[in-house]
């Protein structure tokens, strides 16, 4: 027996907990360093209500992926405030942007442009065709993508974030 809900509703795994996130509002739950969850919740106007340009069909996606990035990276910033307090470091402006940049650049680099440039070294060997490219840059591609999950789940932090993230998919499954 399914049921559909009155609200979609999205998440992220955040540093010892989870960003909820439904159309008109926003919540994060956190375990502080003494064990007790520590909660917030902040409305989330429509972005139709806010611009008119969100009215606009491929425009509307593009600040839709704007505004999921600069909301998980606030989520990130409290969650690591409240479960890190020692580290009450505060970022610019310019730093952020500078991280945004840099790490929007080493994705880039790493999953797009090596594997295009290992595909285009190697498909004149097996053939030179189109598909024997995509074929090579499909698996170099996934390749990456598979060490990258499995270098980053060696660290401790990062299996913990992996199981907040399991954690925030059983939340909504349970919602749904």
């Amino acid at each position: 027996m399914s049921r559909t809900p009155g609200a979609t509703v999205g998440g992220q795994a955040v540093i010892e907990g989870v960003m909820m996130r439904a159309p008109n509002s926003w919540a994060i739950a956190v375990r502080v360093p003494s064990g007790e969850i520590e909660t917030v919740k902040h409305d989330l106007p429509r972005l139709s209500s806010r611009s008119r340009a969100a009215r606009i069909l491929f425009v509307r996606g593009v600040m839709v992926l704007y505004e999921s990035l600069v909301l998980g990276f606030k989520a990130l910033s409290w969650s690591a405030q409240k479960a890190v307090p020692e580290e009450e470091e505060e970022f610019t402006k310019l730093q952020l942007v500078g991280t945004i940049a840099f790490s929007v650049a080493a994705v880039l680099l790493i999953f797009v442009l090596a594997p295009l440039g290992v595909a285009k070294l190697l498909a004149p060997y097996i053939g030179g065709s189109s598909f024997s490219f995509n074929l090579i840059d499909g698996i170099v591609r996934g390749l990456l993508f598979v060490g990258y999950i499995w270098g980053i789940g060696r660290s401790k932090e990062i299996r913990r974030v992996f199981e907040y993230h399991g954690a925030e998919h059983q939340t909504i499954h349970a919602y749904e």
